[in-house]
This record gives structure tokens, sequence and C-alpha cells, in this order.
């Protein structure tokens, strides 16, 4: 086994990981990398248009989003060795070592030492002592220093050691001693001068900020890749211990559209190109377009298409007119490019929309009832055989410890660090996102009723929601706080939680999305699976709504689970607060994977 390289997926890339992330190999924790990761030979237009996905929705909603920017939204799906289609496996995304301090346990006491890639031995090697020691297998410690601004370093040994003491100049490697489980039981102590302290004390203590992003820094080495650091040290926010692979340490934030029918041609992809729009609005103010004859048009378009999208082009006008493909391009240029319409056009398509489309395919609506303690609410199900994704990262954050203002004191929002990668030489300039594009099937749940209309003895709960100053700021939908939303999104986990519980599937496998509709009066539910290699990817979904004993009885369970908890009356007894989320929902009936749930639970 060739132990340099390690597979990962391409969706874990977009949904886990991606630049900045730390991942664990063969060979220790790397850190993944701007994606100049790539290489130098690939980090070029040619090599990124190779792979580009094209989604013209995603495209213009973030294009509308980066306005005051001068360049042009794009995603690249990471290429695999198969995409490739390489004889041999290799490489294609570089990582970095990090951290670079390792701890050799072959020593007693151990050792914590700086790993020079370029040295044979470890600075603490000893002839005696180091017998039949590996350095490179050492394993990297899992500690990192980080701040809510998304910087990383690593942590400052000697410091945390020494402290303010110059007298000794020691700073290669440390003693690691281990006498318990907990914090104060691991004592870091230099071998020179004998000073010490623990982790417990060294948790505690917030450092200055160095402004470092070691992503973005430039790669050094061949087998294995380091960086320099770059330590501009131009940041307000104290940095603290967290662990390498604490989940706070790196929080990707995606956005992920569906292909509906109704945006489902792919003559409608082409309309990401500046020039080109500037070119059909400049022929359409002065000349007639009934008039202008096709050759001359796709002559004129030429220079702005590359191979595919001319073909593309010259394929549509074969069976339509030049007017037609104007409509098309006014449609999708005058659209509201809010993620929220977004949302809206999505929930239009699947409830009223074509029911085929070539990434698109749904079945009839089919009847089931909700059975409650005392009502019995109607909705309308149907099944989605095939359902397309494009998933794209765009930044992430770190949240060691909550940022807080630094007058008020109150609690405010980490810094968004992007994951992009500005091309600069093209005109006009690109920046390209990771994405992934992902196909599976789903179940779409929708009803003609607002269930407040039934006896649901809500009113009471409903008056104190919407006098409660509930923090939902980390959301970007403005509807999450609607108590409608709310009770789809109840009901969203419910089923979720009941699928993997009745049926056998993992809830981690399975995602949400919630609707509402303009009027928020009514609603609907999509719970789908698109990601490759997880279950009830291939139709058992699908098959659940057929059969409609079974799919009954999903929802009978997920309304069951909500009746009692394990963790009463502890869970019952909680309040909803203002300024809080707790008491809103149950953690243990309700509480799904992060991944599952698009709103952080």
């Amino acid at each position: 086994m060739d132990y340099s390289k390690q597979k990962l997926r391409r969706s874990q890339f977009i949904l886990v990981y991606g630049p900045g992330s730390i991942i664990e190999g063969p060979n220790g924790s790397r850190l993944m990398p701007s994606l100049e990761g790539l290489g130098e030979e690939n980090c070029n237009d040619a090599f990124f248009t190779k792979y580009e996905i094209k989604d013209v929705r995603m495209s213009h909603m973030l294009n509308k989003e980066s306005e005051d920017w001068n360049y042009e939204c794009h995603f690249i799906s990471i290429p695999s060795n198969d995409s490739i289609d390489d004889d041999e496996p290799r490489v294609i995304y570089s990582t970095v070592m990090f951290p670079s301090w390792h701890i050799c346990h072959k020593r007693n006491p151990s050792v914590l030492y700086f790993h020079n890639i370029y040295d044979e031995y470890c600075p603490a090697y000893d002839e005696e002592k180091c017998v039949d020691c590996d350095k490179k297998n050492n394993p990297n410690v899992r500690f990192v220093r980080a701040c809510p601004d998304g910087h990383l370093d690593e942590v400052y040994w000697s410091y945390e050691v020494h402290g303010d003491d110059k007298s000794c100049k020691n700073s290669d490697y440390f003693y690691w001693i281990s006498t318990g489980s907990s914090l104060e039981n691991i004592i870091i102590q230099c071998p020179f001068c004998g000073l010490k302290t623990d982790m417990q004390n060294i948790y505690k203590q917030k450092r200055r900020c160095t402004a470092r992003i070691p992503e973005n820094e430039e790669l050094h080495g061949s087998k294995v890749s380091v960086t320099k650091p770059e330590r501009t040290f131009e940041c307000s926010e104290k940095m603290s211990v967290i662990q390498k692979q604490s989940s706070s340490l790196r929080l990707p934030y995606t956005r992920t559209l569906l292909k509906i029918p109704t945006f489902d041609e792919s003559i409608l992809n082409i309309f990401n190109n500046s020039h080109l729009k500037v070119y059909l609005d400049t022929l359409e103010e002065h000349m007639d377009m009934e008039y202008f004859p096709k050759d001359k048009f796709l002559k004129g378009v030429l220079k702005y298409l590359d191979t595919e999208d001319f073909w593309k082009v010259k394929d549509y006008l074969e069976n339509h007119e030049i007017s037609d493909f104007y409509n098309e391009y006014r449609r999708v240029g005058s659209r509201d490019v809010s993620f929220s319409n977004a949302l809206d056009e999505e929930y239009k398509g699947i409830r009223y929309g074509e029911k085929e489309s070539a990434n698109f395919s749904r079945s009839d609506f089919f009847p089931y009832t909700l059975n409650g303690l005392d009502y019995e609410f109607p909705l309308k199900v149907c099944a989605i055989e095939k359902l397309t994704t494009v998933t794209a990262q765009l930044s992430y954050q770190r949240k060691p410890h909550p940022k807080k203002d630094k007058i008020s004191d109150e609690i405010i929002k980490s810094d968004f660090i992007s994951v992009g990668y500005l091309d600069e030489d093209v005109d006009p300039n690109k920046m390209w996102y990771p994405s992934f594009m992902g196909v599976g099937e789903g179940i779409f749940i929708t009803s003609d009723e607002n269930p407040f209309n039934f006896n649901l003895n809500l009113d009471e709960t409903i008056t104190k929601w919407e006098t409660c100053q509930v923090d939902v700021s980390y959301d970007e939908r403005p509807e999450t706080k609607n108590p409608l939303f709310i009770w789809w999104h109840t009901l969203s986990h419910a089923i979720i939680k009941s699928l993997s519980l009745s049926c056998g599937y993992s809830a981690a496998s399975l995602h949400e999305r919630v609707y509402l509709d303009e009027d928020s009066e009514k609603g609907g539910i999509l719970i789908y699976n698109t990601s490759p290699g997880d279950d009830s990817g291939m139709g058992g979904l699908v098959d659940l709504v057929y059969n409609k004993k079974e799919f009954e009885k999903v929802l009978k369970n997920a309304l069951n689970s909500l009746l009692v908890c394990s963790n009463d009356p502890l869970c019952s007894s909680v309040e909803l607060e203002d300024g809080g989320v707790n008491g809103s929902a149950c953690h243990n009936c309700l509480l799904v994977s992060e991944t599952s749930c698009e709103h952080q639970n």
C-alpha cells in the first residue's frame, strides 16, 4: 500500500473538509491547502473549465451577492483518479503537514519535538535512547491554536513552558509526561532548564493572534509538503487552544440548489458569461433581432463561447428562433436571484412544475394523513425518483471560543474565510469554488391546508414564540422564525429520525429542505439523499412512498416520538427564553446530524 495517498470522496471534500480542514492520513494529520494544492500545472483556466459544474441559478445568485467585486463565480468539481483516467493512481491534491510538532512515545518520558522534514532525525535524537525510532511515523500533537476570525497556528510550546524567561534557548523539544487522562496530568517540561507547565494551564491561556492562515501559504517540499509560516499579528482577537479534530475548529458554509425542470436546460448555463451578456445587450439595442440572420448571430457569439457552449447555441437555433433565445436570456436575467427566491422556485417547480426533465423526475402526489391526538391533517406525498443537486462550499468559520463585541461584550458572528480561488489571468476574473453534483432520490411532503387551521391547541405556544426574541441570526432565511416554518421543520426532523429507526437508514445519510410559500400559508419538506456511498440511494426512499402501509408507519412513529422523551421531566421543564434557542425543541427527540439539518438544529 502506498501510504503517501489517501482517497477522499468529492462530497466529503465539500460537506466536511475542504481548504483549511485538518484530516487524519496514513502518515499523520494533514492540512488541506487552498485550491492551489492542485499544483501549479493545474491552477489555470483550462484545467478548471474542464471540470466545471455549470448551474445558472447558483452562478447568478453568487454573482449578485459579489457584485461589488470584479469577477464571475464558477464551480469546479475536484477531479478524482477515475475522472482523470490515469493508468496509475496519483496524488491529485497535495496536503500540508500540520501541526509540525510530533510526539515520540518510544522514549521515556515521551518527547514533544518540532518535525523538520529536511532533517533525518528529530532534535531529541540520541543513539542510545532512540533505538528503532521511525521519525516519520510518530503522531502529530493533537493541539493547535485558533481564533474566531479564522486564523490557525501551532501552539508555541517554548513560550508556554518558558514564558518571558529567555535564559533558556531551547525551543526544539520538550518532555511530554502523561500521568493520567485529565489535562492537568499532562506535563510539558524543558529537558534543559527544568521549567514546566501542564495542558490545563495552557488551555486557560488565550494568546495574541498571529493572524496566520496556513492554507493560503506557499507549499514547500516534495514527498511531504510544509509551508513557511506567515505571521503578521494583525488581528485583535485572541487565540485559544483547541483539539485539531474538534468540530468547532472548522464549520464549512455551503450552498445547495436543486436542478428543477424550469431551469434544467443546458442552453441556460451559457448565460454566466459577462462578455456574452454585453454582446447580447448591445446587439439587441442596435439591431432588429426578428430579421437578424442566424449565421451572422452564431458568428458573433462564437468569439465569446468555448466549443461546447457554441454547439449548444447552434443546436438550439436549429429548432428555435433568435427571439426564443433572447426570451430565455431575459427569463434568467430578470429573476430575483436571492437564495430565498431560489427556494421559492424549487418549491413551485417540485409542486406545480413538470414531472420530468434531464435531471429531475417525480411521481404523482399520493394522499396521506397525519393522525395526531385529536386531529387528522391531510398530506400530499410524492416520490422523487431522480433528484440532482449542486453543492458549493463558499467559506468556513472557526469557533474555538465565542467572539464578543469589545464594548458591549455581546456575542457576535465569527468571520467567514473564503475557500474560493481567484483566477486573475483571465478577463473577466473568475472566482472558483469547490463543488460537487449529487444524484439521488427523495420524498416531497406538502399539503393544501395550513396545519394551524386545525385544532392543534397551539395558540398559546405561538403567542409565546412570537413575543420571545429568539436568536436565529446565524440563519440567512428570515422565514425560519415563522411558526409555520417551525412546524414543518419539526415534522422534517421527526420523519428523518423515524426513517432511521423504522427503516434502517442512517439519519446522517438523509438531508432536508423546508419550504414556505410566498404567503406563508402553506409549506412542505423535502427529505433526500444525493451523496454517493450513503445508504438509501438505491430506490429505498421512493419505494416507501409507493408502499402506503409502510409510509404510514413512518409517519405514525414520527409523531409518537414527539409525545414522550426519555429525558422527561428534565426536557419538558425547559422554557423558551429571550435571546436563546433552548426550549424550542427537545435535543433528545429532534436533534439530527449537522449534515442533515440546513439550519444548525
